[in-house]
């Protein structure tokens, strides 16, 4: 995924639409992160506010408490 941001974007929206489908109301807090990134993405991809790399850091960082 760090090689390949495109795919982290990807995952990012995966992940959204699992949560999203599957009822979200229990979600537990440690999880709420995967609402930001979905749009986040591609809010830095439109260039509308902040930037990609930015972005795909951020994601990084919140997905490395579950290694």
């Amino acid at each position: 995924m760090v090689s390949n941001p495109v795919q982290a974007e990807h995952v990012a929206k995966l992940l959204y639409m699992i949560v999203v489908s599957s009822g979200y109301e229990n979600l537990p807090e440690d999880l709420n992160f995967i609402f930001h990134f979905e749009d986040a993405f591609y809010l830095a991809s439109d260039h509308t506010y902040g930037n990609p790399e930015s972005v795909l850091q951020e994601f990084i960082q919140e997905l490395k408490v579950f290694k």
